[in-house]
């Protein structure tokens, strides 16, 4: 599962003539949840691959190259790895994947908020903290004899993917 936007940077190659090609290349940036599972043999148990990725854009740096210069993102990579065995049914939350973002602010009326000592009159200095961790709950569940309601089976049928049908030859369409 993905929930990811496509951030584009501009990516640079050096040639051998001692120019430089830019190409215009993406980064995805946002939650991504990869699963697999597997049905163990015994006691409904299911062994699950989990591994979470959260990702955001912290800024931009600016790269100079012989033709100019390129603002290139900055991207903030949380993501964790594990393997667990879980029973049919059994929830399980995954965390630790924190972040503390710190943002300080200073507002100041022109020319007075520099003054030595009256300057404090006229400025604001602020400072935000914001503490954020992504949690991930999984509930596998093992289904043995699918019965569909009414709503799911309109709604099954509804999204059928119909492919194109394969084309046959003059030959093949004798051949039935």
């Amino acid at each position: 599962m993905k929930i990811v936007s496509q951030i584009p940077y501009q990516e640079l190659t050096e040639s051998a003539l001692g120019g430089s090609i830019g190409t215009t290349a993406f980064r995805e940036v946002g939650v991504e949840l990869h699963v697999t599972a597997h049905l163990a043999a015994r006691d409904q148990m299911i062994r699950m691959h989990l591994r979470p990725v959260f990702s955001v854009v912290t800024g931009q740096v600016q790269v100079v190259g012989q033709s100019g210069s390129y603002p290139q993102p900055v991207v903030d990579r949380r993501e964790t790895d594990t393997t667990l065995l879980v029973k049919n049914g059994q929830t399980i939350v995954m965390g630790g994947l924190r972040k503390k973002e710190v943002t300080k602010q200073v507002n100041k009326v022109p020319l007075l908020g520099d003054l030595p000592l009256a300057g404090a009159l006229f400025r604001f200095k602020g400072e935000q903290t914001v503490n954020s961790e992504l949690i991930v709950f999984v509930t596998p569940w093992i289904v043995e004899q699918p019965v569909l309601s009414e709503k799911e089976t309109q709604a099954y049928e509804e999204t059928e993917f119909k492919g194109p049908q394969p084309a046959h030859t003059d030959a093949e369409a004798g051949q039935d």
